[in-house]
């Protein structure tokens, strides 16, 4: 992932990642997994201050195609990185 200039060797995003980032529309606009709405509001932020994005999509080196989705609070900027909400789509290929 440090060679598509998604991620930095200590797992966070590059600034460029998080600039070229999407934002996921969630079907009423809250995140409502009770796991990461504790984890995201420990710090006293309103819920509704984080939303959720998705990197663009990056190649592998067995030729996958991935994305990191991930959550933003859009009025600090602040990134989480605590939560470990991974998805992936599709068959993977070792």
């Amino acid at each position: 992932m440090a060679e598509a200039d998604i991620l930095i060797n200590e797992g966070k995003l590059t600034q460029k990642s998080i600039i070229e980032s999407t934002r996921i529309d969630l079907a009423d606009g809250v995140l409502r997994n009770p796991k990461v709405v504790e984890v995201l509001m420990k710090d006293g932020s309103d819920i509704t201050d984080w939303k959720k994005f998705t990197t663009k999509s990056v190649s592998t080196q067995n030729g996958q195609y991935l994305q990191i989705h991930f959550y933003k609070n859009i009025k600090t900027d602040k990134i989480d990185y605590e939560i470990q909400d991974y998805k992936v789509k599709g068959v993977v290929r070792p």
